[in-house]
């Protein structure tokens, strides 16, 4: 079991590198392409597009490939196409590689979270929040040095020298994977019930909230900072590393919190996200708006993990097929809201302004959190 949850969270690191890196570069694409923020949000939505596509084939496809090697493949597509969307020479171009990269990175994300709840459940203690403490490293490693990089190396060989490094990370452990089919011939009839369950679709309409509100401060945060507060190019993405930061340590206290207070509280607390979101947009000091996306990353750190396990117990009656399938169903609704969100904040952006857009993200924040209590307590561990 050591072996397992060393390698998933080796997995959730490399993951997050890959994230932390992209939101450096989405300033330098958008300026060198000369893209209106409506059409960098219809770019953008490729990758969720990609992701949606690629998670109603990888049950299939881990069932006659297995875990490990799907997600080592999974893995190399999503590295390659990161250099490749950072040459792209148009927006048509950067589209399709975003899209080749989201079914790679949506696909590892499937795996990734489906072992995480096996691993939390073989274990009976949460773990599902350090996991996703070790995402956040991951995105704030990237962010980090690809500021860094970004002084010394050409953007393409910044995105090459990281996804190269997330790529070798996830190959060397993939192979200590649990085996994720059990259950699965013995339960064929339920599975189609189970993606129609109420509260499943509840849990993943939340789920798609978090990712959105998410995305979206990693798909604008560094724009917000360069148009607004016209920060130096190397240091627009201090603001998503202060977001990354800030959920990287709420994260690491999560299963404290959640075994605790439990899963509803700790969820509760998002809707204080939006209260910080909504400042920080507001704020006309460089350093406050940053501040105020790292109490925003504090104040949501705990939802998705919460959610994805929440998704794995509700699976749970079907072995761990079965939890692959309702957090596979889950991370689908969590995509259509990714998938929706830079469209409508760049054209929200493109028609008011990006202020308007980020307050639009802070509300749908707040709602998350307002609609913590209606999961059953049954399904929140600790409540």
């Amino acid at each position: 079991m050591r072996r397992a949850r060393r390698a998933v969270s080796v997995t959730f690191a490399a993951h997050g590198t890959l994230f932390g890196t992209w939101a450096t570069l989405i300033p330098l694409v958008k300026e060198r392409l000369r893209l209106e923020p409506g059409v960098l949000g219809l770019a953008l939505i490729c990758g969720a597009v990609g992701g949606v596509i690629a998670m109603q084939l990888a049950p299939r496809l881990m069932r006659g490939l297995g875990a490990p090697l799907l997600q080592r493949a999974a893995m190399l597509l999503g590295c390659v196409m990161l250099p490749m969307a950072v040459l792209a020479g148009g927006a048509w171009q950067l589209g399709g590689a975003l899209l080749l990269m989201g079914a790679g990175i949506g696909t590892v994300d499937l795996v990734m979270n489906a072992q995480a709840v096996q691993v939390e459940t073989r274990m009976q203690r949460p773990v599902m929040s350090g996991l996703h403490g070790l995402w956040s490293l991951g995105a704030l490693s990237g962010a980090g040095i690809g500021a860094l990089l970004l002084t010394l190396l050409p953007p393409p060989w910044q995105a090459f020298v990281l996804a190269g490094s997330a790529f070798a990370a996830v190959f060397l452990v993939s192979r200590t994977q649990l085996p994720m089919q059990e259950g699965e011939r013995s339960n064929a009839d339920a599975r189609p019930r189970l993606l129609l369950q109420p509260v499943l679709i509840l849990t993943g309409a939340l789920m798609g909230l978090a990712f959105g509100v998410e995305g979206a401060l990693l798909d604008w945060s560094a724009i917000f900072l360069r148009e607004y507060h016209h920060v130096p190019k190397a240091a627009a993405g201090l603001g998503y590393a202060a977001f990354a930061g800030a959920t990287l340590s709420g994260r690491l206290c999560g299963d404290w919190l959640r075994s605790r207070l439990g899963d509803r509280t700790v969820l509760a607390c998002v809707g204080f996200a939006g209260v910080c979101l909504g400042a920080a947009v507001l704020s006309p000091v460089t350093w406050l708006t940053v501040l105020g996306f790292a109490l925003t990353g504090l104040a949501l750190c705990n939802a998705a993990p919460i959610l994805f396990n929440v998704a794995g117990r509700i699976g749970a009656d079907l072995g761990s097929a079965g939890s692959t399938r309702a957090v596979g169903g889950v991370t689908t609704l969590a995509y259509a809201g990714v998938m929706a969100m830079p469209p409508l904040l760049g054209l929200v952006a493109q028609h008011s302004s990006l202020t308007v857009a980020l307050g639009l993200v802070a509300c749908m924040a707040v709602v998350l959190g307002a609609s913590a209590f209606m999961l059953p307590a049954r399904l929140a561990s600790g409540s």
